[in-house]
């Protein structure tokens, strides 16, 4: 798993976010904790997931690449329109995934 060097961090989650983002990285269980990243398709922009998935060994050795992290679904949602309205207003695209790695990736 990888993460964005400049990850967006929802209003709620930042309260807690160094414990959320230690938690993925050591694959514990959260409870409606939600993690934004880039998916592994060409079709979307954004991918949705909740962190109990990130839980699996699959996932913490992707390439899976996190953008942001959301304390529930609806701020997830939120997190996400702002992300693709922000890569919009810098861009005049939707290329996300170029947008991102311009940003920076680390390992």
């Amino acid at each position: 798993m990888r993460w964005y060097n400049y990850l967006y961090v929802g209003e709620k989650a930042k309260k807690t976010s160094e414990d959320i983002i230690e938690k993925i990285n050591a694959g514990k269980m959260q409870v409606n904790k939600f993690a934004l990243a880039l998916p592994f398709n060409d079709s979307d922009i954004l991918d949705i997931i909740p962190t109990i998935v990130l839980m699996q060994k699959r996932y913490l050795d992707s390439d899976l690449v996190i953008v942001g992290i959301a304390d529930g679904k609806s701020e997830a949602m939120d997190l996400m329109q702002d992300i693709i309205m922000e890569c919009y207003n810098n861009t005049k695209g939707f290329d996300l995934k170029s947008y991102i790695f311009e940003g920076g990736v680390s390992s």
